[in-house]
């Protein structure tokens, strides 16, 4: 029973640990495709009246 509620609460950890480098991840693409977004609007800004 003891090793029953340990592998849940490591698995319980690990599925923690999956979610925050998930979201880590998640942020980082974000701020990828932001700064993306801006160099392409700069860029087609440019074309437009450069």
């Amino acid at each position: 029973q003891l090793t029953n509620r340990l592998r849940k609460v490591r698995l319980i950890g690990l599925l923690h640990q999956l979610q925050l480098i998930l979201g880590q991840q998640a942020l980082l693409c974000d701020k990828v495709a932001g700064i993306a977004r801006s160099v392409l609007m700069w860029r087609f800004a440019y074309l437009l009246f450069g």
